[in-house]
């Protein structure tokens, strides 16, 4: 209608579509793995759990990151990609432990 062809900015669009979805890749599986953190709760705030080789508590589950305190006291800030691909052992989540003596 105005002499220009509607193919060109459609495919500008996909490219800019495209390149957009290539920078998030990262940060949308982040918040993706959030999401399944929060709805699946493999472990709450003040649980003692390993994760990424590091035993310690719990301290807050965000949608991008997961917030624990480890023994000597410092902040570790995982990323919730690391969380889900790795092993989560949730020490607490039992209400007690188990130790066998001999």
């Amino acid at each position: 209608m105005f002499g220009i062809e509607i193919t060109l900015f459609i495919a500008i669009f996909i490219v800019g579509a495209f390149a957009i979805s290539c920078v998030l890749q990262g940060s949308l599986s982040h918040f993706a793995y959030g999401v399944r953190l929060l709805l699946f709760k493999p472990y709450k705030i003040g649980d003692v759990v390993e994760l990424g080789g590091k035993v310690s508590a719990v301290e807050s589950i965000q949608v991008f990151n997961t917030v624990i305190i480890t023994s000597d006291n410092k902040k570790v800030i995982i990323p919730n990609g690391l969380v889900i691909s790795n092993v989560i052992t949730n020490i607490s989540g039992q209400g007690f432990l188990r130790v066998d003596m001999t």
